[in-house]
């Protein structure tokens, strides 16, 4: 599976943005040039770029310089609750947050669990809890038990994003909205056409069920998975992690639009 992976020629590609395309510790810089030429290369075949992100609209102005008629960009915010076509503003699909003050209530007024963040946003399609350093485990552990005990767990997916804890409508994951948007396009696309990057592959991560699919490489954590969500290793065995990583797979993969 993984030398399959590695030799198949993509139509498109899939990549999470924050410890994917853009490192963590510089996500409000965007992606560095060496990957931003690299998905410019892609679009100029003609292959469709789709951004799974749990970030929402701020992503937007770090690909408009990508825009063009020819090109297929489409973007996936809040970890697919709201997806929209770049260049035209289309919203191809939207889905919000049922109780969102109730959960934001019964968030804010958990003392053990507001004194392991120091942030809440909530917005129309999801929430975002921002853990202090060193505590994004203990939080997620304790928003989770949290979403539970009042049920929810019905209502909601609750994921972690390597730096925030997500919050999103049920049955929303981008997995999910990949197939939105492959339905979208309708080029006879199917989702062992897209190469899938992500860097939270691991079990409650917010890619891990994008990375579950095959043809999927993790630039992060993985899943216990033997068919999917490989890590990322150079020729000396050294494994490579974030936008390096990222890069190092789309110079060496082949791509050709449909």
């Amino acid at each position: 599976r993984y030398y399959s992976t590695r030799s198949r020629v993509y139509k498109g590609l899939a990549a999470d943005f924050d410890g994917t395309l853009a490192w963590i510790a510089k996500r409000d810089d965007g992606p560095p040039d060496m990957v931003m030429s690299r998905l410019s290369e892609l679009l100029k075949k003609g292959c469709v770029l789709v951004v799974l992100t749990g970030r929402g609209r701020s992503i937007i102005p770090f690909f408009k310089h990508l825009v063009n008629r020819k090109h297929c960009i489409c973007l996936c915010l809040y970890n697919g609750a709201k997806i929209v076509q770049l260049g035209t503003d289309l919203v191809i699909f939207e889905k919000s947050l049922q109780k969102s003050q109730e959960i934001y209530n019964s968030i804010s007024s958990d003392t053990v669990l507001t004194s392991l963040i120091k942030r809440i946003d909530v917005k129309e399609y999801g929430i975002q809890l921002f853990p202090k350093e060193g505590a994004l485990g203990h939080a997620f552990s304790q928003a989770r038990m949290l979403i539970k005990k009042h049920g929810f767990n019905k209502l909601v997916n609750i994921s972690s994003s390597g730096w925030t804890i997500d919050i999103t409508p049920k049955d929303i994951d981008k997995k999910r909205a990949l197939d939105i948007v492959i339905k979208f396009i309708n080029r006879n696309l199917k989702g062992n056409d897209f190469l899938k990057l992500g860097d939270q592959g691991h079990y409650g991560g917010n890619d891990f069920q994008l990375l579950k699919r095959r043809h999927s490489f993790s630039v992060n954590t993985i899943s216990g998975d033997p068919n999917s969500c490989f890590p990322v290793v150079d020729p000396t065995g050294r494994r490579l992690v974030g936008p390096q990583a990222t890069s190092f797979v789309l110079a060496r993969t082949a791509f050709k639009g449909p």
